[in-house]
């Protein structure tokens, strides 16, 4: 579900010739040294915008976490909000409503998973 969303604010970013500024801020967002850095170590999106599945569950795998499902939870959420920081003024507000829509079913559909 989070990757259908990273490629809807890809999309929609490539269409306003973002990308080269995207993938700027994208990589200083996957080299920092937060929390979810062993999350993100060596992780780059794909061309669509989706982030690599396998490689995350790899990182995941060997992240210094106890509560594995949490801390992917929270991982993928904040990359989503920094993408939708840094989409900025790449979207109209029609995209943008769209993609707070598909966002707020993703974390109502996790929270009836959850519950």
């Amino acid at each position: 579900a989070y990757n259908d969303v990273y490629a809807r604010i890809h999309g929609a970013i490539a269409a306003q010739g973002q990308r080269p500024a995207l993938a700027r801020d994208l990589a200083s967002f996957f080299q920092s040294k937060d929390d979810f850095a062993p999350l993100f170590a060596g992780v780059t999106l794909l061309p669509d915008g989706r982030a690599p599945r396998a490689q995350l569950l790899a990182n995941l795998d060997i992240a210094p976490v106890s509560k594995k499902a949490d801390y992917l939870h929270r991982g993928l959420n904040e990359l989503l909000f920094f993408v939708l920081f840094t989409a900025g003024e790449a979207v109209d507000r029609q995209q943008e409503a769209e993609l707070h829509r598909r966002l707020d079913a993703i974390l109502a559909d996790l929270m009836r998973r959850e519950g």
